[in-house]
């Protein structure tokens, strides 16, 4: 884990990746993480249209995905600025993705992770496995109360942030995983994906959902 520049949350996936067999769209996912505040440009001018290229990018499941969705359209345009400049994406963000992901590629090369790629593209549960593996300390569970959640370890209150592709989702996602949490006039869960409690590993570092 050492061997990676990132958090270690973001180390733990990766190295998790080669159990699940998914290393190529894990680092991908954690290099599109690195910059996601200025992914998107949403000029004021163009709001409606910057709102449903957005949109048309989400994949089920949550955010994390989404961003594999993004980067797979744009490298089948062989990372175009046109397709950028058309989708509201900015150019320079999805260039330092790739430069990050580069990066990681040659670090799972020395450290000997195979860079190994989910054989059923339809089915992203084995990435959606590892990336949990790597986060399960920020994990939250759905309140009974409200629409808000409690992280299982914190016991922190949180809200899926409005920019999320799960933020008024209904039924609301039983159980989430978050990258970060951000504090305005609330606690913000930000760039969330919808889990599955068994998912979670049973140890003793392991949270555990109460509702389940």
């Amino acid at each position: 884990m050492a061997e990676f520049p990132v958090e270690p949350m973001l180390s733990k996936a990766i190295i998790a990746s080669e159990q699940e067999r998914c290393t190529d769209q894990v680092l991908t996912i954690i290099s599109m993480l690195q910059d996601t505040d200025s992914l998107f440009h949403r000029p004021s001018d163009e709001k409606l249209h910057a709102d449903q290229a957005r949109l048309a990018f989400v994949w089920p499941g949550g955010d994390h995905v989404t961003l594999l969705n993004i980067w797979e359209q744009w490298k089948r345009t062989n990372f175009s600025r046109q397709f950028c400049y058309e989708r509201f994406l900015q150019f320079k963000s999805m260039c330092r993705a790739r430069d990050v992901r580069e990066q990681l590629v040659n670090i799972c090369q020395r450290a000997g992770v195979p860079m190994s790629s989910n054989a059923n593209s339809t089915d992203l549960t084995p990435v959606q496995k590892t990336l949990t593996a790597g986060f399960f300390y920020n994990t939250a569970e759905l309140r009974r109360s409200d629409d808000s959640y409690i992280a299982l370890k914190t016991k922190q209150v949180a809200h899926v942030h409005p920019s999320s592709s799960l933020f008024g989702q209904l039924p609301p996602a039983k159980a989430v995983l978050y990258y970060e949490v951000v504090m305005t006039s609330k606690a913000y869960m930000r760039q969330v994906m919808e889990i599955k409690p068994s998912w979670l590993r049973t140890t003793s570092n392991s949270p555990t959902l109460s509702n389940w």
